[in-house]
C-alpha cells in the first residue's frame, strides 16, 4: 500500500535511524513512533492519511523486521458509532477475502483507549494511477490488468463485499521480471453483506469518488454493478488517458451519464478494435441490468475482445499461497499458515541471499556466508539444480519479488530468509517457497548463540533437501552436513576471507588472505581455509595483480594441502587444476582435477567455466563451448561467465555470435568492462576499426587503466594502421611495468601488430619463461595468426608444451 516514492523514504528513514531498541511498552494513547502492537508490530513511520484513517510503515519483529501496513481510524473518528463500524467492516471485508489480487490482511487488534488498526501486507510497488500516461498505455498491459481485476473482484463479490470506491488510485502495480500483478487496496468504503456491524442506518451518503460512481451508487444503491461500472470507467482511462465524464458536481455526472455524452474510446485511441470499445460501452451502461452482471466476465471479455491469447485468471495462479483468512469475527482470530499435505519432488532451486536485519553492515559478512555455504552444500546434490552465489548476489539489496526472481532463473522452489545478530544472539527466519504457486512449502526460525552457526545452517540445508522430497543416500547426507571445522572463531575468519574475495579488488583479496591464514593459524587443518587461500592467490595471478611464477604455485600449493585434508573439496580441485594448465602445463594432470572438482560438485559453475579456458588452450574448443554453456546454465546472471562464453566462440572465430554475446551483456551491466574489451576485439577482427577502438577505449576508462586493456588497444591501433598511437601505448605500458606487473605477451601482440615479428617473439619467449598465463591463447589467438608460418612459432609451441 506504499508507492515507491514512499519506499524510497522509508528507506532512507530506515537506513538513518537509530540500531539500538525501541522501549516495548508506551502510553496507550494515539498511535506514536515506536509504539509496539502485541509485543510483534513496531510503527515506524506515517506513510499517508486521508479523511477516514491514517496509514503507517511498521515491522514485524518475530518476522525478523518483515515490513507491514498498519491502519489506524484518525483520532477525530474514534468516537462515531459510524466510523468504528466501517472501520470493522474493513476488517471484516478484507478477511473473508482470500485472493493474491487482494491486499491480505495479517492482523486486527484494539488499543486500551478503544483505538482500532488493521495490520496488512506490505506491497512493494506503484499505484494505477502513476502509470497512466496522457495517451493511455499499451493494449497488453490493460488487457492483463482488466482481466485480473475482473478475477479479483469476482473473488470479492463472492463474499458478499461490494467495494464502492474503485479508481487507479487504489490499484497497486507489482512487477515481477516480465509479469505484472495487481493489488486492490482500501477497502474502507466497502459494502459487507450480512455484516455484524450494520451501517445502513447510519449511512446519509452515497460514499466513493466521483468520477467512477454509477448512477444507482450516486443515489444511493450500489451493488456489485457499480463495481463493474468503475472498472469500465477505469478500463476507459488506461486506454485513452482521460475518463469518459468531466462533471462538477455529482447532480451533472449523473445527467451526463442518463444523456450518454461520452467520448467513444476508440475517436481518442483509433487502433483499438471495436469489439473492445463494445464491451467498456456496455460496462458503463446507465442501468445496472444491462452491464455484465459478473466481474470476472467484464475482465474476460475485456481481455479477449484485445486477442489477448494468455488465458491465466491471475499471475502465477490463483492459488498462489498468503496467509488465509477464517470469516471474520473478532481482531483476535487470525489465520495460521497453510500446511501442504503433499507435494512434487522439486529438482531446481534458488537461495536468495539472507538479509542482514542487524543495523550493522559489519555483520554482512555472516549473513552472506550462511548462504554461500548452504548454496555450496545443497549444489554438491546431483539431482537438484541450485543457481551459484554469483546470480544469486546479484539480487541482494533489490526490491524483486522473490516469486519474479524464481520466474527469471526458471527454477521451482526459491529459499528467502532474514539474519538479525543481537549480541552473542543469532536469529535466522527462513521460508522455502513453491515457485509455482507461491505457497510456502517449509519455514522456521532459529534463535541460538552465534557460536551455533555451523548448526545452524547445516539444519537449514539438511531441512529444504527433506521438503524438496529429494531421496538422498547416505554419502549425500553426509555431504550436505559436512564441517570442515569445528571452530566457531575459525569459521567465522574464513567466512570474512570469502566475503572480502568476493569483491575480486586488489584491497578485497589481500584482505582475504589474511583472514584464511587467521582461520589456519586457529584451526591448522581447515581445509576449507586453504581452499579459499588458494582461489585468492589464483585470482591474483589471474587478474596480474601478482606475477604468474609468484602467486600460481602457492595456490597450488594451498589447493593440495586443502585435498590432502580433505579430498572431497570441489574448489580446491578447481583451483588445483586451473593451476596445472595455467602454470604447469599438466594437461592430463589438469584435466583429472576438473573431472574430480565436477563429479564432487557438478553445480559449481566456476568448475566449469575454468575447465573452458584449459580446453581452449588445448585447441578442444567444441568442448570449451560446451563447458562455458553449461557454466552459464547454473550461473546465468555471472558477468563474466557470460563473457567467457562470449570469449570461447571468439576463439572459435564466430565472431558475430561472440558480439551477440558482449552486447546481450552490455544490457544488462553498461559498465561492465570487460564486455566492453571482448566486443572491442572481435570488432577489430572483423574489420571494424573505429567502433573496436571506441570499445576498447571505454573499457580502458571503466577498468581504471587496466594493462591488458591497454595492450589491445595498442594492438588495435597498430593493425588499423595507426603506428604512432600503437607506439605511444607501447611507451606507456613501459612505464606502467615500474610500478605493476605487466604481461609479456600483451606486449608481444603489440609488436606482432606492427609487423615486427622479432620483438614480437623475444617478448613471447619471455613470457614462456616467466609462464605467463597469456601463453594458454598461443595456440588459438586470432591475433597471433601472422606468426604460426614462421618456424619459431613452432618451436615456441613445444617449449611451452603447449603442441
Amino acid at each position: 500500500m506504499a508507492s515507491k516514492d514512499q519506499n524510497a523514504e522509508t528507506q532512507r528513514r530506515e537506513d538513518s535511524r537509530d540500531s539500538s531498541p525501541l522501549p516495548l511498552t508506551v502510553p496507550p494513547e494515539f498511535p506514536c513512533l515506536g509504539m509496539l502492537l502485541k509485543d510483534r508490530y513496531r510503527i515506524e513511520s506515517e506513510l499517508g492519511r486521508g479523511g477516514f484513517g491514517v496509514v503507517f510503515l511498521g515491522r514485524d519483529e518475530q518476522l525478523l523486521g518483515k515490513p507491514v501496513v498498519i491502519k489506524f481510524l484518525l483520532e477525530q473518528r474514534d468516537h462515531e458509532t459510524w466510523f468504528k463500524k466501517k472501520f470493522h467492516q474493513e476488517i471484516e471485508a478484507l478477511a473473508r477475502i482470500d485472493h493474491p489480487g487482494v491486499i491480505g490482511v495479517l492482523d486486527a487488534g484494539e488499543l486500551p483507549n478503544g483505538k482500532l488498526y488493521i495490520v496488512m501486507q506490505f506491497v512493494e510497488g506503484k499505484t494505477l494511477r502513476s502509470q497512466i500516461g496522457s495517451g493511455g498505455m499499451c493494449l497488453e498491459r490493460v488487457s492483463h490488468i482488466m482481466r485480473q481485476m475482473g478475477h479479483a473482484m469476482a473473488a470479492a463479490h463472492a463474499k458478499g463485499i461490494h467495494h464502492r470506491d474503485l479508481k487507479p488510485d487504489n490499484v497497486m502495480l507489482q512487477v515481477f521480471g516480465d509479469d505484472e500483478e495487481i493489488k486492490i487496496i482500501d477497502f474502507g468504503l466497502a459494502h459487507v453483506r450480512d455484516s455484524q456491524f450494520d451501517t445502513t442506518k447510519e449511512t446519509t451518503t452515497a460514499g466513493g469518488t466521483v468520477a467512477y460512481m454509477a448512477p444507482e451508487q450516486l443515489r444511493g444503491k450500489p451493488s456489485a454493478a457499480s463495481d463493474i461500472y468503475a472498472m469500465g470507467v477505469i478500463a476507459y482511462e488506461l486506454l485513452t488517458g482521460k475518463r469518459p465524464f468531466y462533471p462538477a458536481t455529482p447532480f451533472e455526472l449523473l445527467d451526463m451519464q442518463r444523456a450518454g455524452v461520452r467520448v467513444k474510446p476508440k475517436v481518442l485511441r483509433p487502433d483499438l478494435p471495436k469489439k473492445t470499445q463494445e464491451v467498456i460501452l456496455k460496462a458503463l451502461s446507465f442501468e445496472a441490468e444491462d452491464r455484465y452482471q459478473q466481474a470476472q466476465e467484464f475482465g474476460d471479455a475485456f481481455a479477449g475482445s484485445l486477442g489477448q491469447k494468455d488465458e491465466r485468471t491471475t499471475p502465477s495462479s490463483e492459488k498462489r499461497h498468503r496467509l488465509p483468512v477464517a470469516p471474520y469475527k473478532s481482531p483476535s482470530q487470525l489465520p495460521t499458515l497453510r500446511q501442504r499435505d503433499s507435494r512434487k519432488v522439486i529438482h531446481s532451486l534458488a537461495i536468495l541471499p539472507l538479509t542482514n536485519d542487524s543495523g550493522d553492515s559489519q555483520a554482512d559478512y555472516l549473513s552472506d556466508g550462511i548462504t554461500e555455504t548452504i548454496i555450496n552444500n545443497l549444489s554438491q546434490l546431483p539431482q537438484l539444480k541450485v543457481m551459484s552465489r554469483t546470480t544469486m548476489f546479484r539480487f541482494k539489496g533489490g526490491n524483486i519479488e522473490p516469486l519474479a526472481i524464481a520466474k527469471q532463473l526458471n527454477v521451482a522452489a526459491i529459499l528467502t530468509g532474514r539474519m538479525l545478530r543481537m549480541g552473542s544472539r543469532l536469529i535466522i527466519q527462513v521460508e522455502l517457497v513453491d515457485a509455482a504457486d507461491g505457497s510456502q512449502i517449509w519455514g522456521d526460525r532459529y534463535n541460538r548463540e552465534v557460536a551455533d552457526v555451523l548448526e545452524i545452517q547445516d539444519e537449514i540445508a539438511t531441512e529444504v533437501s527433506l521438503k524438496l522430497q529429494l531421496k538422498l543416500t547416505a554419502s549425500e547426507k553426509k555431504r550436505i552436513a559436512q564441517r570442515h571445522t569445528i571452530s566457531h572463531e575459525a569459521y567465522h575468519a574464513y567466512l570474512k576471507g570469502r566475503f572480502h574475495w568476493n569483491k575480486r579488488s586488489a584491497e578485497g583479496l589481500k584482505k582475504s588472505l589474511e583472514y584464511f591464514n587467521e582461520a589456519i593459524e586457529i584451526d591448522p587443518v581447515y581445509a576449507g581455509a586453504y581452499a579459499g587461500l588458494a582461489d585468492s592467490y589464483a585470482v591474483l595471478g589471474n587478474q596480474h595483480l601478482m606475477a604468474s611464477n609468484s602467486a600460481y604455485p602457492r595456490a597450488k600449493a594451498a589447493a593440495m594441502k586443502a585435498i590432502e585434508i580433505n579430498d572431497c573439496l570441489a574448489e580446491a580441485y578447481t583451483t588445483l587444476g586451473y593451476i596445472k594448465g595455467t602454470y604447469d602445463r599438466d594437461w592430463p594432470g589438469s584435466e583429472k582435477a576438473f573431472r574430480r572438482a565436477i563429479e564432487i560438485n557438478p553445480g559449481y559453475a566456476t568448475a566449469h567455466q575454468w575447465y573452458s579456458a584449459i580446453l581452449r588452450a588445448v585447441g578442444r574448443i567444441d568442448e570449451a563451448i560446451n563447458e562455458s554453456i553449461e557454466a552459464r546454465e547454473l550461473d546465468p546472471l555471472s558477468l563474466i561467465i557470460n563473457a567467457n562464453v562470449g570469449l570461447c566462440l571468439y576463439f572459435a572465430r564466430r565472431y558475430d555470435l561472440a558480439i551477440e554475446e558482449y552486447r546481450r551483456l552490455l544490457e544488462i551491466d553498461s559498465r561492465f568492462f570487460w564486455a566492453h574489451y571482448l566486443l572491442g576485439g572481435a570488432c577489430r577482427q572483423k574489420g571494424e576499426y573505429k567502433l573496436a577502438i571506441s570499445e576498447i577505449s571505454q573499457a580502458l576508462e571503466l577498468s581504471g587503466g587496466e594493462p591488458v586493456m591497454l595492450a589491445e588497444l595498442g594492438y588495435t591501433y597498430a593493425v588499423s594502421g595507426d603506428e604512432e598511437n600503437a607506439r605511444v601505448i607501447l611507451h606507456r605500458l613501459e612505464n606502467v611495468s615500474h610500478l605493476r606487473h605487466v604481461s609479456s605477451y600483451d606486449i608481444a601482440t603489440i609488436y606482432v601488430g606492427l609487423g615486427n615479428k622479432d620483438s614480437a617473439f623475444e617478448w613471447l619467449r619471455k613470457a614462456s619463461q616467466d609462464r605467463d598465463e597469456g601463453m594458454l591463447l598461443l595456440r588459438i589467438d586470432p591475433m597471433l595468426d601472422s606468426l604460426r608460418t614462421d618456424e619459431r612459432f613452432s618451436r615456441l609451441l613445444e617449449s611451452s608444451a603447449l603442441n
